[in-house]
């Protein structure tokens, strides 16, 4: 018999946040506790929504208009679905489904707690977001995917809300990833590399804040003392024709391999050496962890969630540059077989015991309005 009820909004299905809300709706559903979710956008997808944990899924398919200023229309559709349905809990992720939870449980004259997730800094930085979250302080909680976000929400709201923030790192689903993955010569004939070509490698949108060319110029410093290595960037982005005329004046076109987008780009990761995360202040970093699970070794920039991830498991830049990046990724190109066993085996212990959807279904449990509300732990 269901006793519970759970809303879950989300933004959109852009990658990871479509899996974050199958993680999100796998965490509390059970035999009493029922969860609908709804995206802002996108149209209806069948084989999306059999494949989601909610027992519903709603596609609203607003654009970006329609989600500007008071996003008058979305606060009508919530609304009424409260009105219809009782819900016992709100999961709202990013501040415009938060601000659309908020102000759509208010009009319903309800008292329906809202857990805000946010996934990036300064995300309620400003006066109307100061005053939302002052507001609504008696309802709304806010959790933030890593502690260096968590930190960051409290330097930005009043202080008299900092009590209900709380860090709540993201997990993967650890069973299905290693189901997909795909062995290395498997995963090297999908990218057409060789046997014995060393592969550095960073997946990503190509986009400024995704810093891929720093990755590039630490390459150009010593792609000459590894005869045997390339680099291969997976993604699609507004920089790639920069990237690529950068890698034609830098002599390095015949090593670095620009693959474009490739939908589940996880499955292939075997086919990598080494994974060099060059993003500065990732707010957790996702893909970390399906690096760490797949078992390659992990190079990063120190700063935001990473540290977190990572912890000893990989080796950190502390000081961005090209000259100290392509140093970290020279030292691991030398190292041997068995130093190496020893930063993968220690890094995918840790996905499984702190990122698993186990691990994160015992610790969102534990967030009060959750152990409360639907009376999990």
């Amino acid at each position: 018999m269901i006793k519970k009820r759970v809303l879950q909004i989300a933004h959109g299905i852009n990658s990871p946040f479509y899996e974050l809300s199958n993680i999100y709706a796998a965490a509390v559903k059970s035999d009493e506790v029922e969860v609908d979710t709804v995206f802002l956008t996108g149209r209806n997808d069948k084989a999306l929504c059999e494949s989601h944990c909610s027992k519903n899924v709603t596609f609203l398919d607003f654009d970006a208009k329609q989600l500007r200023g008071m996003k008058i229309e979305a606060i009508k559709i919530i609304y009424r679905m409260l009105l219809n349905k009782k819900y016992d809990l709100i999961i709202a992720h990013r501040y415009k489904s938060i601000y659309i939870s908020c102000m759509s449980s208010f009009f319903s004259c309800s008292d329906i707690p809202v857990v805000g997730v946010a996934h990036a800094y300064n995300v309620f930085k400003g006066l109307g977001r100061n005053i939302l979250t002052f507001s609504f302080k008696r309802r709304l909680t806010l959790l933030g995917v890593s502690g260096s976000i968590s930190e960051n929400i409290k330097s930005t709201i009043p202080r008299s809300t900092h009590n209900k923030v709380y860090a709540m790192a993201n997990a993967v689903d650890c069973r299905k990833m290693l189901d997909q993955l795909v062995d290395r010569a498997g995963a090297r004939e999908k990218f057409g590399i060789g046997a014995d070509d060393f592969i550095f490698s960073n997946v990503g949108r190509l986009h400024n804040k995704k810093n891929q060319i720093l990755l590039l110029e630490s390459f150009s410093l010593i792609h000459k003392k590894m005869p045997d290595a390339k680099l291969m960037i997976v993604g699609d982005g507004p920089n790639m024709n920069d990237y690529q005329s950068y890698c034609k004046d830098s002599g390095i076109a015949d090593k670095v391999i620009f693959t474009g987008n490739i939908p589940s780009a996880y499955k292939y990761y075997r086919a990598f050496d080494c994974y060099v995360s060059v993003r500065l202040k990732e707010p957790f970093g996702i893909v970390l962890t399906e690096a760490m699970l797949a078992k390659v070794p992990l190079i990063a920039i120190s700063g935001g969630g990473v540290d977190e991830v990572i912890a000893d498991t990989g080796l950190l830049v502390f000081e961005s540059s090209s000259g100290n990046l392509a140093k970290i990724m020279l030292e691991i190109y030398k190292k041997n077989a068995s130093e190496k066993d020893l930063m993968i085996n220690k890094a995918y212990d840790r996905v499984i015991d702190l990122y698993s959807i186990e691990s994160f279904s015992r610790r969102f449990s534990e967030v009060p309005v959750v152990k409360h509300v639907l009376g999990l732990g």
